[in-house]
């Protein structure tokens, strides 16, 4: 993604800013537009995402809670950011606001990523925090319930496990009575 996505905005007339280069960066393998809208399509829960998207006709449309409860719990998440979804070159993406008010697009990921993306910006960039990790996924992508599985990952890291050990955090001597001699 390189220079201002406008086709993203609502009226196709506004230029947002992408989220600047940061750690991690490439995280993926370099894929088409194309190939992203067919690898979208193929993940049932961001296919049906993208079918309620390309269905409504106003950005303010609201699903009935009715509509929202024949859905998997990973779409009613999505849908909560009903608003924030719109596509550019038939790729969905979700807007988000930096903390300066900037407006970048993330990308919906695929399931098929999920693991690769995380490894991407955690492994990859010398095993972060998860709240690095995290503020460095959410610069790129999306998908419901990122945050939770990227604590889940790094939770069974094993690099950042045997780290906590060996520094004592996790591993400690137990606690015992101490006799005290008379001299």
């Amino acid at each position: 993604m390189g220079g201002g996505l406008s086709c993203l905005s609502a009226s196709n007339t506004k230029e947002v800013a992408e989220p600047p280069e940061m750690p991690g960066e490439a995280t993926l393998p370099t894929i088409t537009l194309s190939q992203w809208a067919k690898l979208q399509d193929r993940d049932p829960t961001i296919q049906c995402i993208r079918t309620l998207v390309h269905a409504r006709t106003d950005e303010k449309d609201k699903m009935t809670r009715k509509q929202r409860a024949n859905e998997s719990q990973e779409v009613r998440i999505a849908l909560r950011d009903w608003s924030k979804f719109s596509f550019c070159d038939d790729v969905l993406y979700r807007a988000r606001t930096s903390s300066s008010g900037e407006v970048y697009y993330q990308l919906v990921l695929p399931h098929e990523f999920h693991q690769e993306a995380m490894k991407g910006v955690h492994d990859d960039c010398g095993h972060l925090g998860q709240d690095r990790s995290i503020d460095l996924l959410r610069a790129r992508f999306y998908w419901p319930l990122m945050s939770a599985d990227m604590k889940k990952y790094i939770r069974t890291c094993k690099r950042c496990t045997r780290r906590k050990d060996e520094a004592g955090l996790k591993t400690r001597a137990p606690m015992l009575s101490i006799e005290l001699r008379n001299r």
